[in-house]
C-alpha cells in the first residue's frame, strides 16, 4: 500500500471521530494504526515571530475565588477568567495551588484538538486514588494552571485552533501565573498533550519574554501534514470542529500553526518529548523525529531529549527510543514535569 494511500485511510478514521479530534487524553486503546512506513517532506522554513501583544503590564486574573479544598486541604482550588488580549473573549482558568508555603513551581497544563481544560479535571481512573491529575500534580508542590483554549469549554470566542489568538490567550495567562506571590516565575514549565504542542510552541516562539524553563511534549503533531495525517482533504468538511479539517494548501492558516517552524526560533532551557510504542493517531513516529531534529537544530535549546534516550541525540525511525502504552500523564508527563523542575 503506498504512503498516501495509507494517510488517507488512517486520516478518515480520525475524522469520523473528530468532533473532539486530537483530544489531549484518550485512556483507550489508540486509533488502529498500519505499520509504520517512512514518509517525506518539503524542507521547512524558519519564519520570525510576529503580532504579539504586549506583555510589560502583566495581566491579570479576573475574578479569581476559591472553590474549596482538596487531600484534606493540602491543595486550595480557585477558579476565574483571563481576558485574552487580541479578542477581548474571557477565557476559564481553574488554579490548583498547595497550601504549604511557596513560591513553587509553576506549570500549565495545554489541551489538545478542540478539546479544553476541563479533561485534566476529570477522576483518572487508571491511578490507585482515582484523582485528577490537576490535584495529583499541586500535590507535588506545584502550582497548576488549567485553561480553556478560545470556544472551548467555557471559555468564550470563536474555537482558534490554537492559532496567534489562542497563543496570545495563553501568554497572558503565564504572565499573570508568574506575578502570583505563590509562584517562582524562574521555574516554569509548559506540558502538552496532542495538538497542544501547536499553542506551547506558539507561544515559547513568539513570548520568549515570559522565560520558560521547560517544555513536555506527549505525542504532539509537529507540522500540517501530521495534523491532518497525511494532507488528504481538498476541501474542509462541514460541521466538523477538528484541527485536522483543514487543506494543507492553505498557508495562511497554517502559517500560524505548525509547531515544526516555531520550535527552530525558541528559546528554552529543556524540551522532553513523550512518544509511545503506539501513537495515538499517526501511523508513524515521524512527527516526534521532525520535532527532535528542529529543536536539535536550535541553539537556543541546549537540552533535547526523547523518552529515555540520550540527551541531545538524533535518532532514526529504527533508533527512537519509544516506550509502553501506559497512562501518560502520571508513568511519564509527570515524573518529567518533576524532574525537570528541579533542573
Amino acid at each position: 500500500m503506498n504512503t498516501k494511500l495509507l494517510y488517507g485511510i488512517i486520516a478518515l478514521l480520525v475524522l469520523t471521530i473528530a468532533s473532539l479530534g486530537y483530544m489531549y487524553f484518550e485512556r483507550s486503546e489508540p486509533t488502529p494504526a498500519p505499520t509504520p512506513t517512512t514518509t517525506t517532506q518539503e524542507p521547512l522554513e524558519t519564519q520570525e515571530p510576529t503580532d504579539t501583544q504586549d506583555l510589560s503590564s502583566p495581566a491579570e486574573f479576573i475574578d479569581m475565588e476559591s472553590t474549596g479544598t482538596e487531600l484534606g486541604g493540602a491543595v486550595s482550588v480557585s477558579s476565574g477568567w483571563i481576558e485574552n488580549p487580541t479578542t477581548g473573549d474571557l477565557q476559564s482558568v481553574r488554579l490548583y495551588e498547595p497550601s504549604s508555603p511557596g513560591p513553587h513551581p509553576l506549570v500549565i497544563l495545554i489541551p489538545g484538538g478542540s478539546g479544553d481544560g476541563n479533561a485534566f479535571e476529570r477522576p483518572n481512573l487508571d491511578t490507585a486514588e482515582q484523582l485528577p491529575d490537576a490535584i495529583n500534580l499541586a500535590h507535588e508542590e506545584f502550582v497548576v494552571v488549567v485553561y480553556s483554549p478560545l470556544g472551548t469549554g467555557e471559555s468564550e470566542g470563536e474555537i482558534n485552533y490554537q492559532g496567534h489568538d489562542d497563543q496570545d490567550g495563553l501568554a497572558a495567562i503565564i504572565a499573570a501565573a508568574q506575578a502570583l506571590p505563590q509562584t517562582d516565575p524562574d521555574n516554569t514549565g509548559l506540558a502538552s498533550f496532542s495538538y497542544g504542542v501547536t499553542g506551547a510552541a506558539g507561544v515559547l516562539a513568539r513570548y520568549p519574554e515570559l522565560g520558560v524553563k521547560y517544555w513536555s511534549d506527549w505525542e504532539g503533531p509537529s507540522s500540517r501534514f501530521y495534523t491532518t495525517v497525511g494532507c488528504p482533504r481538498t476541501q474542509s468538511r462541514a460541521g466538523i470542529t477538528s484541527p485536522a479539517n483543514f487543506q494543507c494548501d492553505d498557508d495562511a492558516h497554517w502559517a500560524e500553526r505548525e509547531a515544526s517552524i516555531f520550535i527552530q526560533s525558541l528559546s528554552l532551557d529543556y524540551y522532553w518529548r513523550i512518544q509511545e510504542d503506539k501513537d495515538h493517531v499517526q501511523p508513524t513516529h515521524d512527527h516526534t523525529l521532525e520535532m527532535l531534529d528542529g529543536a536539535l537544530a536550535n541553539s537556543n535549546i541546549p537540552w533535547v531529549r526523547v523518552n529515555n534516550g540520550e540527551m541531545n541525540a538524533s535518532y532514526t525511525a529504527e533508533t527512537l527510543p519509544t516506550v509502553t502504552n501506559l497512562n501518560h500523564f502520571p508513568v511519564y508527563a509527570m515524573p518529567h514535569i518533576i524532574e525537570l523542575s528541579q533542573m
